[in-house]
């Protein structure tokens, strides 16, 4: 399976998330997590849960159901 390398630079560093299609192990500058879904690609189109992308960023997410609305918030 192919690994995707995304660095992100939000705050004074550098953040390095490391995922591999198919895996729930997930590499925060080189730390390694469990996350719920693996990342996987359909129709040729890459999807990535949003919790990486969150966690990567320093930030949380929130679902609510009965409004069916995503909240990405940032720590201050």
């Amino acid at each position: 399976m192919a690994s995707i390398i995304i660095i992100t630079a939000v705050g004074a560093l550098p953040e390095a998330i490391t995922l591999t299609i198919g895996s729930k192990t997930v590499y925060y500058n080189g730390k390694s997590e469990t996350v719920a879904v693996a990342p996987k690609v359909m129709d040729g189109v890459t999807y990535v849960p949003i919790q990486v992308f969150a966690r990567g960023l320093g930030a949380g997410v929130n679902y609510t159901e009965h409004d069916k609305i995503l909240r990405i918030s940032f720590k201050e």
